[in-house]
């Protein structure tokens, strides 16, 4: 009776990414990541202790879009779920 053959997968020919590929879009991302933190948390600590920073840049430069302010909370919520519905 004839030996029934098992294929096999060869992982080398397949691969196309080399290892470091991902490795630096993960410090990419990490990076950003750690920058927005930081920007979120300083927009946080000035805006409850030294000044209304938003509201100051809109009603100066942008008096039009001022109306935005009423609606901030409504469009972080957007954009954290957003982000995290796509990670």
């Amino acid at each position: 009776m004839p030996e029934a053959s098992v294929p096999t997968i060869d992982t080398q020919a397949e691969s196309t990414v080399s290892p470091a590929q991902p490795l630096r879009v993960s410090y990419t991302i990490r990076g950003v990541r750690e920058l927005l933190a930081i920007l979120v948390w300083l927009y946080i600590v000035v805006k409850l202790f030294v000044f209304d920073l938003d509201a100051f840049v809109f009603k100066t430069y942008f008096p039009a879009f001022a109306w935005l302010l009423d609606y901030k909370f409504f469009i972080f919520i957007t954009i954290g779920s957003v982000i995290l519905l796509t990670c």
